[in-house]
C-alpha cells in the first residue's frame, strides 16, 4: 500500500507554526475548559472568543499530550451534526511560567562577592592631600 503524499502546504504550515504561540493556546483552552467543565469545539471557541478552527486543530495534539480527554458524552454542533465533547483529564492548570528553584549550596554570586570587598574595606588615597 502507498504512503499517503503530504501536500508541500501542510508541510509549510507545519513549519510556520511557533510553539509558544501553541502552548499559550493549549494553556487558553485548558482555562476554558476548567471553567466550562466539558465542551464540544464550539463551545471551548466561543467561551474564548477565538475561531473554532484555531481550536480543534489543537484539541487532537492536547489529547495525545494527556491534557484532556473526550468522555464518551456527545453534544449537537451548529451545523445539527453531534460532536464530542472535552474535558481536561485533572482539575490542574498549569502556571504559564514555572518558579525557578535556588539549588542548595553556594552560587556563582555568592563567590563574586566574595571577590569585591566592602564599601567599609575600601580605603580610597586622596590624590589631592
Amino acid at each position: 500500500m502507498k504512503k499517503k503524499q503530504i501536500p508541500s502546504t501542510s508541510i509549510e504550515a507545519f513549519k510556520s507554526l511557533i510553539p509558544e504561540n501553541i502552548a499559550e493556546m493549549y494553556l487558553r483552552i485548558m482555562g476554558a475548559l476548567f471553567v466550562i467543565q466539558k465542551g464540544t469545539f464550539e463551545d471551548i471557541a466561543a467561551h474564548m472568543k477565538e475561531d473554532k478552527s484555531r481550536v480543534w486543530k489543537r484539541l487532537s495534539e492536547m489529547e495525545r499530550l494527556e491534557l484532556i480527554w473526550r468522555p464518551g458524552s456527545k453534544k449537537l454542533l451548529k451545523s445539527g451534526r453531534n460532536g464530542f465533547e472535552w474535558a481536561l483529564r485533572s482539575t490542574y492548570i498549569p502556571k504559564t511560567k514555572a518558579a525557578e528553584k535556588a539549588l542548595k549550596g553556594k552560587a556563582v554570586v555568592d563567590f563574586s562577592r566574595r571577590l569585591i570587598p566592602n564599601k567599609e574595606e575600601i580605603k580610597q588615597l586622596n590624590l589631592y592631600e
